[in-house]
């Protein structure tokens, strides 16, 4: 069963289904930032598939504090 800090990750190759620690992905590949009424943090992540090795792409979206504007 996941947690509030594990992600299920299903990989694009084979289907393998894993579960990922968000607080344990280290530095994301590229940060966005999405604007409207919330501003969106998205954090993308390389995973390498545990079963088959493909590389799989993870975007972890988060909300950022309001800076008053």
């Amino acid at each position: 069963m996941a947690t509030n800090d594990e992600i299920a990750v299903r990989c694009i190759r084979c289907g393998h289904t894993w579960l990922v620690d968000v607080r344990m992905l280290g530095q994301p590949e590229e940060i966005l930032f999405r604007s409207g009424a919330v501003r969106i943090k998205v954090s993308s992540y390389r995973l390498v598939c545990p079963l088959d090795g493909t590389v799989n792409m993870l975007d972890v979206e988060t909300e950022e504090p309001s800076h008053g504007r």
